[in-house]
C-alpha cells in the first residue's frame, strides 16, 4: 500500500499544476455544450442531434 501513493508533497503540487489547465479547459468545453444543449432543446430534436454531432468532434 505504500507503493500506491507518493510521499513528496511537491509531486502533488507538480501534478495539480500541470493537471489544472486540462481540467479548466474540459470544465469550460462541456458548460458550451450544455448551454447549446440548453438554447436548442425548446426548437426540436433534429436540431438538438445537429448540435450534438457538432459538439462531438474527434480530433
Amino acid at each position: 500500500m505504500d507503493r500506491l501513493f507518493v510521499k513528496d508533497s511537491s509531486f502533488y503540487r507538480k501534478l495539480f499544476r500541470i493537471s489544472f489547465p486540462i481540467i479548466m479547459q474540459n470544465v469550460i468545453t462541456i458548460g458550451v455544450n450544455m448551454m447549446d444543449t440548453i438554447m436548442l432543446g425548446s426548437f426540436g430534436e433534429v436540431q438538438l442531434s445537429g448540435s450534438s454531432l457538432a459538439n462531438d468532434r474527434s480530433f
